[in-house]
């Protein structure tokens, strides 16, 4: 009877000690997440989607008319050829070479209408076209898209009839879009759709200046347009926007949802959910603690290279990226994986690997990033170009160097984004040229195939 009760005494000391290894070590995580999110409260980061999207009054709204834009665009889409689109995107990819320029009017005149409205939406300082869900797609970009190749297209026909005026004011249009995208933060998608469009912008203007002069006047309205673009807000917005969908909101609703249900509002249905042994050993507060706080922690580090802006660290986001894939994939693999299938971080996967490309050279975080210095880098370029510009037009050479630009026609020297030093910059017998080194980070002297540059005749 002694001997019994000794051993049933040494299996529940057993039992207790192996459900305290099971237990306490979820609990903590549980902590953690509660912990990680007071942090953001306290720190007065945006917890809602209204934090980051107040309301709008109609008065100050343009939506109704990026609306109908979008529905004109599509409409044309459908009517007109392949054909007339492909001319028209080979056109904007190269203004130099030939294309059938009649099917390139007829696209220009068929859209006419939609151009209207985007004129009219531009003219408001707001945009809500999103309807946030458990995963929110952005379908208005590829009308912006779109649209901006439409405005160069058009301004392209109006240049090779000499009306140098209406093209630049394509320009400005383009550069006001790109930056009023950012009134509603699309996660990491918005920047770069923003960067895309003010590139869209950067390029027709170096066209027309390579081809025509604009006045000081219209240098200046396009300087003030462009310096309007705070890049680095919106790409904090845009994170922020995507710690609060994936890292707060997402779990809010699967809390209230059986583990059964989880992958449903990925859009997985049940018949074709893969086996995970950890929704059956684990409790479902510690796999949403351990995956929201995943997630959490990624997108704080994330924002904090946002916030201190290029040059970005390209070693540490690359850390991170290497990071956070090997902590979502540092499971057994092959026959081994197969058999024991636990996945305890199968959301947060789902989240960073399939939604937002993490492993992806283009699509992680070093590419997005690599995207956004790139916006970056147009953007100064641009600034420098039009304070050459005016320059120019006050005493009839450019300068020796950029420095000449600064306090009167740039407020501050322009850094490259990529390296952190200034932009390059070379006088030449007849002109000059400015450029950034682009992602390679290597100097070429200005050559197109490799830097950013911008010649000026």
């Amino acid at each position: 009877m002694g001997r019994r009760k000794w051993f049933l005494g040494c299996l529940a000391i057993v039992a207790l000690v192996l459900f305290g290894m099971w237990y306490v070590p979820q609990r903590r995580l549980v902590s953690d997440q509660q912990r990680e999110l007071s942090k953001l409260r306290e720190a007065g980061e945006p917890l809602h989607h209204r934090d980051l999207l107040p309301p709008v009054p109609p008065a100050l709204d343009g939506t109704p008319f990026y609306r109908q834009m979008m529905e004109q665009l599509e409409q044309v889409q459908g009517k007109l050829p392949q054909e007339a689109w492909r001319e028209l995107s080979q056109l904007v990819a190269d203004p130099t070479k030939p294309v059938n320029l009649q099917l390139v009017r007829t696209v220009v005149k068929e859209t006419q209408p939609a151009l209207n409205a985007l004129r009219e939406a531009v003219a408001f300082p707001h945009m809500r076209l999103v309807q946030w869900e458990p995963v929110t797609l952005f379908p208005h970009f590829t009308w912006f898209r779109r649209a901006g190749q439409l405005l160069v297209a058009e301004a392209l026909l109006e240049l090779r009839r000499g009306n140098t005026s209406k093209a630049a004011d394509n320009c400005q249009l383009l550069f006001r879009l790109a930056r009023l995208v950012g009134d509603e933060p699309c996660e990491s998608f918005g920047p770069v759709t923003q960067g895309l469009i003010f590139v869209f912008g950067a390029r027709l203007l170096r066209h027309i200046l390579a081809n025509a002069d604009i006045s000081p006047a219209t240098c200046r309205a396009l300087l003030k347009e462009v310096q309007a673009w705070d890049i680095d807000r919106d790409v904090v917005r845009g994170l922020q926007m995507e710690r609060v969908n994936y890292g707060i909101q997402l779990f809010e609703r699967l809390r209230t949802k059986p583990k059964g249900e989880w992958l449903e509002a990925f859009g997985i249905p049940k018949e074709k959910q893969p086996l995970n042994w950890a929704l059956w050993v684990r409790t479902e507060s510690s796999l949403l603690a351990e995956n929201q706080l995943l997630l959490l922690r990624y997108y704080n580090q994330l924002i904090a290279f946002a916030r201190k802006g290029p040059p970005y660290d390209w070693a540490k986001i690359e850390q991170l990226e290497q990071r956070t894939f090997h902590q979502l994939m540092g499971y057994p693999t092959g026959l081994l994986g197969w058999a024991l299938r636990f996945r305890p971080r199968e959301l947060a996967g789902i989240v960073l690997i399939d939604l937002h490309g993490l492993g992806d050279p283009e699509m992680g975080p070093k590419g997005v990033f690599q995207r956004i210095a790139t916006a970056h880098a147009y953007h100064r370029l641009t600034q420098a170009v039009l304070g050459l510009r005016l320059y120019y037009h006050d005493h009839r050479r450019y300068p020796d160097s950029l420095q000449a630009l600064t306090p009167r026609y740039l407020p501050q020297p322009l850094l490259d984004p990529f390296d952190g030093k200034p932009l390059r910059y070379r006088k030449l017998a007849k002109g000059c040229i400015v450029w950034s080194v682009s992602k390679d980070l290597r100097d070429d002297g200005g050559k197109e195939e490799n830097d950013i540059a911008w010649h000026l005749p």
